[in-house]
Order: C-alpha cells, then structure tokens, then sequence
C-alpha cells in the first residue's frame, strides 16, 4: 500500500470475479451492514485497515467493466433467447428487500453464447421486464424466433409485445409445478409420463404422446392432464427447430447454470449493500461467463455438458441410447433412494420400500432403458439379479472408491444415489464383480427373509 497502489498485493494475479466479491465485501463492511459471516471473510482474506477511499476507487474500477458490458452493442441475429429472474436480497433505508435481478442469455446466429444483459428491479413485473426488453432492442437485439422462460405472466406479455416471436414453456419448470398438484404416491409415474412427451423423435410423435398422457391422466389426476392438454402448444415448440438443438431449446438450464454461480457468490455476500452492489458482482461473474463461451466454441456443438461417454461394454443401439436412464440406488434396511438422470441431465428422483415390491414399482416408473448401480453393501447382489430380470445392466460399486472419486459429494456414510447415478452416466463406476452364482444364492435367501438383506 505505501508504494500507491490501492489494490492489497495478493489481488493482483486474481480473477475479476474475485477482486468483484472482494470489492462488494468491503463495501458492505463499510456501510455497516457486515455480520460475523463477513467479518470472518474479511479476516482469512487479510482485509483490514482499507478505507473508504481505497473501496471506492476499486469498486469505481470494476463498475466501468460492467457498464461497458451492460451498454454494449449487439450485432446480427439472435435466433435463440433465455429469459430468467433471481431473487436477492438488498439492504435499503428501513431495512433488507428482496430484489429481482434478470439476465438474457442467447445464442447468436454464429453459433456461439453470449449473456446480452442484466438488469436489477423492485419486482419481477411486466413493466420491469418491458423495460429490460426495449433497452435489449435499443441495443441491437434482432432476429429473435424462440424465447425461453418460465411461465410468469407478466414475462410472457413483454415477450409478446417487445419481442414478438414463438414462446417455449420452460419443459423444467412445467414439470415441477404439475408434481404439486398430486400426491406424494403419484409424482414419480406422472413425472415419468410427462417427459416422455419430450424425448419424443419429432413434433408429431410429440402430440400423439401428450394425447396419450391426457388420457392416461384424467382418472388418477385430472388437474394435471387438463393443465397438460392446454399447455401442448407452448411446451412443444422447440420441436419446430432441428433435433440436435432439442435438449437446449427445451428448458432454461442453459441460464439455471449462470444463476447457480451467482447465487453461490451470493450465499457468501449475504446482504447487497445497494442494487449497484449486486449488477457489480452478476456483471463481473457474467463477463467471465462470456469470455469462457467466446474460446469455448460453440453452443450447439459442444454444449455445456456433454453426452457421457458411451459404455462399450454393454453394446447399447444408438436408438436406445438415445431414450437410456442413468440409476443410482441407494439401499437401506427398510428404505431405499434413488436417482435417475437421463442423457441430457434432467433429474428424477425418489424413495421406495427396500424389498421386492419397490423395485417392481421402480421399473414400472423408469421403462426398460436403464443402466445403473447400487452401492457394495448387505443386498446388493439380490438387487441387481432382481433388475436383470427386467432387462436392465446394473453394477455394484465399491462405496470406499466412489467416496474417493467425489468425496465433497458424499455428505454422510452412505453413498448419495445422485452420485452414483452420475458416475454411471459418466461411465465411472468403481464396479465389483460378483459372479452370478453368488447372486441367485442371496436372492434365495432374500426371498425367504426380505429384511435381512436389506
């Protein structure tokens, strides 16, 4: 600090995003809204004795970054748009509000992924949203043919009025809000009834499917097929575009992504201080965000997470692997847990009794194309000779390794079924073999005592 500098040393060679959280730290610690999550932040980061000046200065810095990237012109075509909002709390006169802080994210007509802009507002309103659009217009924004967004009203009138292209329901989100209007019993059949509509092979197929669920549905729940049948056209209209753009143009995970980086600055801010805070730090992170998709080519080439890789092993038809689930289980005494994911990353995810009846309940759920595992334990043999009798490959993973390959993910002793239901979709079982004569052996003695395996 004594040679001029207003940046302590060990700044110098880090991240913009850092130096951002660093700089929206002190300016919360500043204005006083600091707590002892932020204090001890401050400490283990050596922050002490900068003042007022010295934050000023470095958040002025950082602030023309963000401006230039929020003013910025936008050239060509846009033909796909993601709209999304997340709340925030911001500290104001009279006490913390919660805020709505929205991003567009598109994808230009070269192929590559931009964040076009952020923008901070009181309420997540059709006005707000208005706004935020007129000013993406202003700046350039054209040749929009697909808009993708949750289904809050007040979005889909700017959209209509700003921006007047097709809008897609956000496939995720649609799914979410159908399993709160049945049972707990009913949430696995009707979610895996439901996205078969989308892993149709083509719009047509799609509508005779949904046809299909309505019909299915109108006796066990009949809210839900009405809600299905009046949504067919917004949910469908990503099929309008070429397959392999499919998955992206579904859902709003390409933007989920950037929010999940976001919030997980925010859980250490905790407070904004001021709006200018939050466009500080979300403009600073989005800029990285760019930067990283600008040398990473583009979207619908590599995506941001790619197919995993195929298991040669089991000889899998490319048609069937298309429709292939990825299974973690998770067995208990009494209980089991499990997680299927499928190619594209979409989660589904249950409990069920630990004897035969669950997992009969289980295949009825996820179909005939499922590959998985089940942690080395007390049972787990019977498990998987029980599923290869329904024509699925399961493996038995040694729990120790899995622990050694993803030890943040593996919270407690036992093995996540989200974790191992990703290491199969990755190809990365830890496997122990057990021949199967071993195997009817146990099943024998399960099916004489079904407690006592599990």
């Amino acid at each position: 600090m004594r040679t001029g500098s207003y940046l302590p040393s060990f700044l110098e060679p880090r991240r913009r995003a850092e130096q951002a959280l660093v700089a929206v730290v002190q300016e919360a610690y500043v204005n006083g809204v600091s707590t002892r999550k932020v204090d001890r932040l401050v400490e283990q980061m050596g922050l002490r004795g900068l003042s007022k000046d010295q934050v000023s200065r470095m958040c002025r810095s950082l602030d023309e970054q963000v401006e230039l990237f929020r003013n910025r012109p936008l050239e060509g075509a846009y033909p796909c748009l993601w709209l999304d909002a997340k709340v925030e709390r911001v500290r104001e006169r009279g006490g913390v509000r919660q805020k709505a802080l929205v991003i567009a994210y598109a994808v230009h007509e070269s192929g590559v992924r931009e964040v076009l802009g952020i923008d901070v507002g009181e309420a997540e309103t059709e006005a707000f949203w208005t706004e935020f659009l007129f000013a993406l217009k202003a700046r350039g924004l054209g040749g929009v043919r697909l808009c993708v967004s949750d289904a809050h009203q007040g979005l889909q009138n700017a959209i209509a009025r700003v921006l007047g292209c097709r809008w897609q329901r956000c496939t995720v989100h649609f799914l979410r809000d159908m399993l709160g209007h049945c049972g707990r019993a009913q949430q696995p059949m009707i979610a895996a009834a439901i996205r078969q509509v989308f892993r149709a092979d083509s719009g047509p197929e799609a509508r005779e499917r949904l046809v299909e669920v309505v019909e299915r549905l109108q006796g066990p729940a009949p809210k839900v097929a009405g809600l299905l049948e009046a949504a067919e056209e917004e949910l469908l209209a990503f099929y309008s575009f070429p397959k392999e753009h499919w998955p992206k143009l579904r859902s709003t995970n390409p933007l989920e992504r950037v929010n999940k980086e976001i919030g997980r600055r925010s859980d250490v801010v905790g407070i904004y201080p001021n709006d200018q805070a939050l466009i500080r730090l979300a403009g600073m992170l989005l800029i990285e965000q760019n930067d990283c998709h600008e040398g990473g080519g583009p979207l619908f080439v590599t995506g941001d997470v790619g197919p995993p890789p195929k298991n040669q092993r089991f000889g899998r038809s490319d048609s069937k692997e298309a429709h292939m689930q990825y299974l973690g289980i998770d067995w208990g005494t009494r209980r089991a847990a499990w997680c299927a994911l499928d190619q594209h990353g979409d989660i589904s995810e249950g409990a069920m009794p630990a004897d035969q009846g669950g997992l009969a309940g289980l295949v009825h759920t996820l179909g005939p194309e499922v590959r998985g595992c089940v942690e080395m334990m007390s049972g787990a043999v019977w498990v998987r000779d029980q599923l290869a009798q329904a024509g699925w490959e399961i493996q038995i993973a040694d729990a120790r390794k899995v622990k050694a390959i993803a030890p943040l993910a593996c919270k407690t002793d036992r093995v996540d079924a989200r974790v191992l239901a990703e290491l199969v979709r990755r190809d990365l079982v830890p496997e122990v073999w057990v021949p199967r004569s071993a195997s009817a052996s146990c099943a024998s003695d399960y099916a004489a005592a079904p407690t006592s395996c599990g």
